[in-house]
C-alpha cells in the first residue's frame, strides 16, 4: 500500500488515544492506493522506519468516525473525476481531428481558388486577344 507521510502528532478518535500493537500511539497516514484514494487510516509509526519488521496495526480512521459514507463519497467523487477526464481526452482527440479536417479543406480551397484565378486570367487574356482581333483584323 503507497503511503504518505503520516501527521506529525499523534492521534485521538473519540478522546482515547489510539495504540498500535508495539504500544507506541498510532499515527495517522493517508492511502494513495486505487482502491482507497485519499483515505486515512491509523498505522503503526515505526511503519516507514521499521520497514516490514513493524507491527502490523491497521485501522481506517472514518470507520471510527462515521461508518463507511466519507469513503463511499469520495470513491464516487474520484470515479466521476476519472469520467470527466475520459470524456475530457476524447474531446481533445476531437479538436485534433477537426482541426486537421480544417487544415485539409483549407488547402483544399485554396487550389480551388487558385485554379479559379487562373482560369479567369485565361479568360480575360483571350478576351483581350478576340477584342483586338476584331478592332485590328
Amino acid at each position: 500500500m503507497d503511503l504518505s507521510t503520516g501527521s506529525s502528532s499523534m492521534s485521538r478518535s473519540s478522546g482515547i488515544v489510539k495504540k498500535c500493537d508495539c504500544g507506541l500511539p498510532a499515527k495517522i497516514f493517508t492511502s494513495k492506493t486505487e482502491k482507497n484514494p485519499g483515505r486515512r487510516f491509523f498505522g503503526c509509526q515505526l511503519y516507514k522506519d521499521g520497514g516490514t519488521d513493524h507491527c502490523k496495526y491497521f485501522k481506517w480512521v472514518d470507520q471510527e468516525e462515521v461508518k463507511e459514507w466519507p469513503r463511499n463519497a469520495l470513491i464516487q467523487a474520484v470515479a466521476e473525476n476519472r469520467e470527466k477526464e475520459r470524456v475530457i481526452e476524447q474531446l481533445q482527440i476531437t479538436i485534433v481531428e477537426l482541426r486537421s479536417d480544417l487544415e485539409k479543406h483549407l488547402e483544399d480551397s485554396g487550389k480551388v481558388i487558385y485554379r479559379q484565378r487562373l482560369i479567369i486570367t485565361l479568360l480575360a487574356g483571350l478576351l483581350v486577344c478576340v477584342v483586338g482581333a476584331y478592332i485590328f483584323g
